[in-house]
Formats: C-alpha cells, sequence, structure tokens
C-alpha cells in the first residue's frame, strides 16, 4: 500500500460508521492522513466512496501532486475514458491531477488514492 509517514509508528486500528447520506452524489473521505472526519492512517493515503446517480459525470481530483488512484465500481456500472466498468470492476489511474467518470447507472464507487513513487 505505501510507506509510514515516520519510522518506528506502531499501527493503529479504528472502526466507524458512514452513513450513505453523506456520499450521496459527492465524495466521503473515510480513511485519510489528516481528514478529521474520517479513520486516520500513518499513510499518504485516502480512501474515498461515493454513490452517484445514473447519468451523472463526477471528478475525482487528486489530494497530492504525483498520486494515482485505483477506482474501484462497488455496485453499478461507470465509464472512465471509453473503459466500461461494471460490479467489482477496477481501473488504475496515475500521472493525472484528476479523472472524470461516467455513471451509467446508479453506482458505488471506492477510489483509493496513494502516492506512485517513493
Amino acid at each position: 500500500m505505501g510507506f509510514p509517514q515516520r519510522a518506528q509508528h506502531y499501527p493503529r486500528y479504528d472502526q466507524k460508521s458512514y452513513p450513505l447520506e453523506g456520499r450521496k452524489n459527492s465524495w466521503q473521505v473515510v480513511v485519510s492522513p489528516k481528514d478529521e472526519g474520517a479513520v486516520w492512517i500513518n499513510q499518504d493515503a485516502y480512501f474515498n466512496l461515493g454513490h452517484f446517480d445514473a447519468n451523472s459525470n463526477v471528478d475525482y481530483k487528486m489530494n497530492t501532486n504525483g498520486n494515482g488512484v485505483f477506482l474501484m465500481v462497488v455496485e453499478g456500472e461507470a465509464e472512465v475514458d471509453g473503459q466500461v466498468l461494471s460490479r467489482r470492476d477496477a481501473i488504475g489511474i496515475w500521472d493525472a491531477d484528476s479523472v472524470t467518470i461516467k455513471t451509467n447507472a446508479e453506482t458505488e464507487l471506492l477510489a483509493i488514492e496513494i502516492p506512485m513513487a517513493v
């Protein structure tokens, strides 16, 4: 997944619930190295969930320059740069500041953003 932000850091475990209303037609940060509403991790990684209506154009903007994103369709169907993704399909995107996703149906997405270089 990546390297810790600092050496000799002990593992940390946490659990939170995130109601659907918090991600309806928007991205909800659920894991982050700095967002107080998310589960905190000691890595430069971000996990975002979104639940989007059909026929939506959704933008995902990288939190940090040089990061890439692993985008997974949890439920539904989406299209990224002409590539159709169905339930449980995923695509990796790097060398981009943002990505536009078109939803072909009501769609739940998971975006895992990580650094592309150490």
